[in-house]
């Protein structure tokens, strides 16, 4: 795929005011559609259809459509945060302008390779993988990463790695999350979004997405809760 100077989802191209993003109409016909999850059969549909929604979306990006890009940037606005989480949580090893660098490249590399997304996960947590990748990189090159940690490869008496940990137990945890109460979590947690801009975006009542979204939320407690209890000596 070409790539642009600047990727979708940088900076300085996310609508963080809403200039420019699409609506509902748009989300909704890139998988962000209301799903009942209530049997697991049915989840695991809802599941396979957010998939093909987002292998659509990314190729649909590719191809230069630029309603998927915006909807791509959209998703991508998660990358900021995620990187600057990181930051804190690893005692502030980047300055505000070594983390502005990072988020730019982080995002470029995403888009570079948007074209070998294989619709296996969500883009969320394919893209996550970039994030991990580029500050464990950043890391290594400052000295402050351990030789045998890597994107792939962690040491389990490491403080850096439990904070890299933290973040892969969370998005494997959400990919076992009935897919209509993953999708509200991601959409709170992630975009920012408030309960009514939610229901609005998934053609839900505010108490709907509230319901689903804590339902969600203990689920995916209970599920951390475990993956740190197996890890227990």
């Amino acid at each position: 795929m070409a790539d642009d100077a600047t990727p979708p989802g940088a900076p300085e191209t996310q609508a963080a005011t809403g200039a420019g993003a699409p609506g509902p109409a748009d989300a909704r016909a890139h998988g962000n559609v209301d799903v009942d999850a209530s049997a697991p059969a049915h989840d695991a549909d809802a599941r396979a259809l957010r998939y093909a929604a987002d292998l659509r979306l990314a190729r649909d990006a590719v191809a230069g459509s630029v309603a998927a890009r915006r909807e791509f940037a959209r998703r991508m606005a998660f990358v900021p945060r995620v990187l600057a989480l990181r930051n804190g949580r690893l005692s502030h090893p980047f300055s505000p302008d070594d983390l502005d660098d990072l988020v730019q490249d982080t995002l470029v590399a995403i888009w570079r390779r948007l074209d070998s997304y294989a619709g296996q996960a969500t883009l969320e947590t394919w893209a996550y993988r970039f994030c991990q990748f580029q500050v464990a990189n950043r890391l290594r090159a400052r000295g402050r990463l351990p030789r045998q940690l890597s994107p792939d490869g962690v040491r389990e008496d490491a403080d850096e790695t439990a904070t890299l940990l933290d973040y892969d137990d969370v998005y494997r945890a959400l990919e076992r999350l009935p897919a209509a109460d993953a999708e509200v979590v991601r959409l709170k947690h992630f975009r920012q979004r408030t309960f009514e801009e939610i229901a609005t975006d998934l053609s839900l009542s505010p108490n709907t997405a509230k319901s689903r979204y804590y339902r969600g939320l203990g689920r995916l407690r209970e599920l951390l809760a475990a993956t740190r209890e197996e890890r227990l000596p």
